[in-house]
C-alpha cells in the first residue's frame, strides 16, 4: 500500500512538473493569459528547475529569432553540452 501512495505521489509530482513546464513554454511564445502567467511567475521564483528550464526556452527562442550575438564565448559549446548531459533520459 506504501508503496503505491509513494508511486502515485511521485506520477503526480511529475505530472504537475510537466504542467508547469508546459505553461512556461506558453508563456514565453506569449500564449498564456494573466491569472496563469501569475502563477507560472510565483512557481518560478521558487523552482530551481523551472528557473533553468526558463533559461533554455528563451534561448531556444532566440535562436529561432536570430537574435544571438556574431560570436559566442568560446565555452558556450562546453555549457551546452553539460546542460543536455545533465538532462533527464525520457523513459
Amino acid at each position: 500500500m506504501a508503496d503505491k501512495t509513494a508511486e502515485q505521489l511521485s506520477a503526480r509530482a511529475a505530472d504537475d512538473m510537466n504542467l508547469a513546464v508546459s505553461q512556461l513554454s506558453a508563456m514565453v511564445d506569449d500564449e498564456l493569459d494573466d491569472v496563469e502567467i501569475d502563477l507560472v511567475l510565483r512557481r518560478l521564483c521558487r523552482d530551481d528547475d523551472l528557473q533553468s528550464c526558463w533559461s533554455r526556452y528563451h534561448l531556444i527562442s532566440d535562436v529561432m529569432q536570430g537574435h544571438l550575438p556574431d560570436a559566442l564565448a568560446s565555452e558556450f559549446a562546453a555549457r551546452i553540452g553539460q546542460a543536455v548531459a545533465a538532462e533527464p533520459l525520457p523513459r
